[in-house]
């Protein structure tokens, strides 16, 4: 995967996880369980987050 394609990846991961967080603080009232769904949520965006990561550096050497 080039370089490029990899960090457009990463972009529309991220905006749609984003979003999704929002969402789904706007759409559930019970603070506690927004908080512990959003690290949650953040941790999974973690991990193709970083394989896309290396996978465009990879390309670049």
């Amino acid at each position: 995967m080039s370089a490029r394609k990899a960090g457009l990846w990463n972009i529309l991961l991220s905006i749609a996880f984003g979003a999704a967080i929002v969402l789904m603080s706007i759409a559930v009232e019970d603070q506690e369980f927004v908080t512990t769904a959003m690290l949650v949520m953040v941790g999974i965006w973690f991990v193709p987050f970083a394989w896309l990561a290396s996978r465009g550096q990879a390309d670049e050497h």
